[in-house]
């Protein structure tokens, strides 16, 4: 099945999706399952899926979940069952922290000095 989503960057109307990641996450109790995408020139990407396995020994139902800039949004994934299309909003205040006394901002969750890896290997 396939999972189509868009992000929307509001408040930046000069701003590109150059880096912005999305992940496809399943988690359970011995195994979690990520995959990593960018969104493409419009903000768009797409994931494919199938129905989570149904395991015996699980106390309750693992379900997909696609995460974009700290928001979550978790997918009733059906045989059968069309997947509505994901929507997220990013503002600048979810990519930076409030603007310190000198001017700057820097990245959410990093300290002074420390670096960025933005790899995906």
């Amino acid at each position: 099945m396939l999972v189509k989503g868009r992000v929307e960057l509001k408040d930046m109307p000069n701003a590109d999706f150059d880096g912005i990641v999305v992940h496809l996450q399943l988690p359970m109790r011995s195994l979690a399952f990520q995959k990593t995408t960018y969104v493409d020139h419009l903000g768009a990407f797409e994931f494919r899926v199938n129905p989570p396995p149904d395991l015996p020994d699980m106390d309750y139902e693992p379900k997909w979940r696609i995460v974009c800039a700290g928001a979550r949004v978790v997918l009733d994934v059906e045989e059968g069952k069309p997947i509505d299309e994901v929507m997220f909003e990013i503002t600048t205040r979810s990519r930076t922290e409030p603007v310190r006394p000198d001017g700057a901002a820097k990245p959410v969750g990093l300290k002074e000095g420390e670096i960025v890896d933005r790899s995906d290997g």
